[in-house]
């Protein structure tokens, strides 16, 4: 007779736990709010934006920071392109890129603390760093030529920085 009762008590407990999530889950989905968190839409009571976490990148990005230069090298910071290419220096004229004066290979995804051998002597006090495709023979720099500018989006992937010392 006592085991019958504890089944019972036993049934109605899992009874309970079942409907008490199934009214958990009928709750009406956190909606935005004008301050950027999210309502809860029961009591009021507003709840921290969730956490995003991106694990994709939105596109191809070069990474350089301003940088003297006395050693003849560019340091890149970070980069990363879908394709396998060149990291191609240039100095400036009138805000654009002129003279390539310096190149290096870019390998698929991410490259990070590369360093590209620059002609200082061409150098100016703005540098622009540009990706570029390796199309023709592989690991052979042929700019002009097949090697063009890596297009995504049709624009050119560059980034500008600042010499800050070691010009001649």
């Amino acid at each position: 007779m006592k085991i019958a009762k504890w089944s019972r008590m036993l049934f109605i407990l899992s009874l309970l736990i079942m409907i008490a999530l199934m009214v958990a889950a009928c709750q009406p989905a956190a909606s935005p709010t004008a301050e950027g968190s999210t309502s809860t839409g029961g009591n009021g009571a507003q709840a921290p934006a969730p956490i995003v976490t991106v694990t994709e990148v939105a596109g191809p990005y070069i990474k350089i920071s301003d940088q003297a230069i006395p050693n003849k090298r560019v340091i890149l910071d970070e980069s990363w392109s879908e394709v396998a290419g060149w990291l191609v220096i240039y100095n400036d004229k009138d805000g654009a890129a002129n003279e390539v004066i310096g190149y290096g290979t870019l390998a698929q995804g991410r490259n990070m603390n590369s360093q590209i051998k620059v002609d200082i002597t061409k150098a100016t006090e703005t540098l622009h760093a540009i990706i570029h495709v390796d199309v023709g023979k592989v690991s052979i720099f042929e700019f002009p030529g097949v090697d063009e500018p890596y297009l995504f989006n049709g624009n050119p992937v560059e980034t500008t920085f600042k010499v800050t010392g070691g010009l001649p």
